[in-house]
C-alpha cells in the first residue's frame, strides 16, 4: 500500500506541476489497481479495518475521473468484496 500511495502522491505533484491531469490519472489509476498483499499479510486487524476505506475511497475517486480502467475497476470490486466479507 506504501508504494500506491507514493505513487499517488508523485502523480499529483506531476499533475500540478504540468497541468496534464489525464495522464496524472491513468498513471495513478495504474498504481492503485496493483493490489498487494499489505492487508492480508498485516495480524492488526482493526488498524486493517480502520486504513482500507481510505484506499478504497482513492480508488472511488479514480474511477469517477477514469471510469473506464480495467485494473482499477476489478481492484475496487475486489477490494468492497474482501472489506464487506471481513469486517
Amino acid at each position: 500500500m506504501e508504494r500506491v500511495l507514493s505513487a499517488i502522491a508523485i502523480s499529483l505533484l506531476a499533475a500540478g506541476a504540468t497541468g496534464c491531469k489525464t495522464v496524472v490519472v491513468s498513471y495513478a489509476a495504474g498504481a492503485a489497481s496493483s493490489t498487494g498483499t499489505t492487508y492480508a499479510s498485516d495480524d492488526d486487524p482493526e488498524l486493517v479495518r480502520e486504513a482500507i476505506p481510505f484506499g478504497l475511497k482513492t480508488m472511488e475517486s479514480l474511477l469517477h475521473e477514469n471510469p473506464r480502467h480495467a485494473g482499477l475497476l476489478l481492484a475496487a470490486c475486489q477490494g468492497f468484496t474482501q472489506y464487506a466479507y471481513a469486517f
